[in-house]
């Protein structure tokens, strides 16, 4: 075993932070051809994966005893230029292919499910990948060509494998990408140094949209050709050749711990410090709601969410739950007022962020008769179209009497930024479009009401 301690300084021209990376093991395998192939690298239920691009066979690997049990995987599989498993299945990805590579879905016994030909992306056919990681249910696959001559010298791009479309795209370092993996907020990647590049791990902040840090490989030449990258076990592992000359092409797996100059801390946010429901008929309940957002580096717990006034129903995800660097909560609001009352309350969110662990969101509402009827008499049939909107807003409307309607757009807390028409509704279906286009997205709530004041709302999303 060995054991090497590298204090990370990096330039600050792509470097934020200090980190301590600890080379904490070294896993040496025997010279054969199907090892000295080794590539890709994932888990499955606990246990590395480790596929061979000789032949694609996927060898299972344990610190306590070494390589395990072989996966024969289907015989059309002769490479593993990546290798994921999505909580099902296998994913592995093709070697160079010039008219684009192919990532194939596997069943855990190695036989082919489907497959699919990457999509072109910045430059051309997505011909080179040098790796995969799952994130979340989706797949990022490094691309080693096309590379470019200046920063960004490639990308990785994140994929649905189910829809086929690209989500989100990463600028690299390195003309030559092989390794990458996705853990929470990071995404460290591993470039060769084919075209001249320097050997290094990169770290990728999702959340700062930024590299924090990078580390030269050990090899004394520069030269250990490293292949796969997997977070596991809360290390980094990387399949690289072991140092030395060609003369010693064995394969070797390095585990590696690594810890930031500074302590990541979840740090909790509310989009709304307060939501006024305004007034709502007694006996009819409106909804509104507000998001938990995690703005830290670390996995936010939120351990409470609750209220004291029974007229507001709260609604969120069983306790305790976590938040991701980055993600956010919904939490919904129900307002049903039993009386003609002014109503207030607050909504306490307690979680482990350090600084502000305890935040609150100030709720009111008033209960109203109208005639003196305890109910909505609007009565309008409202079809609203798309949901989620993009650019247009499109209505449909009717109502079973002739009566002046003015639609108005408020946000989730009920304050009202835009009067959208003043027009009349009957039982002749109405058609009206709105440009939303310039709208932030979020929700809102689309209001119609006619001149006594009584009003119908549905919730819209803008994506």
């Amino acid at each position: 075993m060995r054991k090497i301690i590298l204090i990370a300084l990096f330039p600050l021209t792509f470097i934020s932070l200090k980190a301590q990376v600890t080379l904490v093991d070294t896993f040496a395998f025997e010279y054969l051809t199907a090892y000295n192939s080794f590539w890709s690298i994932t888990d499955v239920d606990g246990v590395l994966h480790l596929g061979s691009d000789l032949d694609g066979d996927i060898f299972t690997f344990e610190e306590g005893s070494g390589l395990g049990n072989m996966i024969d995987v289907d015989d059309a599989i002769t490479f593993s230029h990546g290798l994921v498993w999505d909580g099902s299945s296998f994913w592995v990805a093709e070697d160079y292919t010039s008219n684009g590579a192919s990532l194939f879905q596997l069943d855990a016994s190695g036989n082919i499910l489907s497959s699919f030909v990457l999509p072109e992306q910045i430059g051309g056919n997505s011909s080179g990948i040098g790796g995969l990681t799952m994130d979340g249910g989706e797949i990022w696959f490094s691309v080693y060509y096309p590379d470019f001559d200046e920063f960004p010298f490639g990308y990785a791009y994140k994929i649905n494998p189910i829809t086929q479309a690209i989500t989100d795209t990463l600028p690299l370092h390195g003309k030559q990408v092989y390794g990458i993996s996705s853990y929470g907020d990071y995404i460290f990647y591993v470039t060769d140094d084919i075209n001249g590049d320097e050997e290094r791990i990169y770290t990728y902040s999702k959340l700062e949209q930024d590299t924090l840090f990078s580390f030269p490989l050990l090899d004394p030449d520069g030269d250990s050709s490293p292949r796969g990258l997997h977070w596991f076990d809360d290390h980094l592992w990387l399949l690289a050749k072991r140092p030395g000359s060609s003369a010693f092409a064995y394969s070797m797996l390095y585990k590696y711990q690594i810890e930031l100059g500074e302590t990541l801390l979840p740090e909790m946010s509310l989009t709304e410090s307060s939501i006024d429901f305004g007034p709502t008929i007694v006996g009819e309940m409106a909804n509104l709601a507000f998001f938990i957002k995690n703005t830290g580096m670390a996995d936010l717990t939120i351990d409470d969410v609750g209220n004291t006034n029974s007229v507001f129903l709260i609604n969120h995800e069983d306790l305790p739950f976590t938040i991701e660097p980055g993600d956010s909560s919904v939490v919904t609001i129900s307002f049903l007022p039993d009386d003609m009352l002014v109503y207030t309350d607050f909504v306490t969110v307690s979680s482990d962020d350090q600084d502000n662990p305890i935040q609150n969101v100030n709720i009111t509402g008033e209960g109203i008769v109208v005639n003196g009827i305890n109910s909505n008499e609007l009565d309008i049939a409202v079809k609203v179209f798309p949901n989620p909107i993009r650019e247009m807003l499109s209505v449909e409307f009717s109502s079973s009497k002739v009566m002046p309607i003015e639609i108005n757009l408020h946000q989730i807390n009920g304050k009202q930024i835009r009067h959208l028409a003043q027009t009349t509704s009957s039982n002749q279906v109405k058609n009206l479009s709105f440009d939303t286009s310039n709208l932030k997205a979020g929700q809102y709530l689309l209001e119609f009401k006619n001149e006594s004041g009584v009003s119908q709302t549905i919730q819209i999303l803008k994506q």
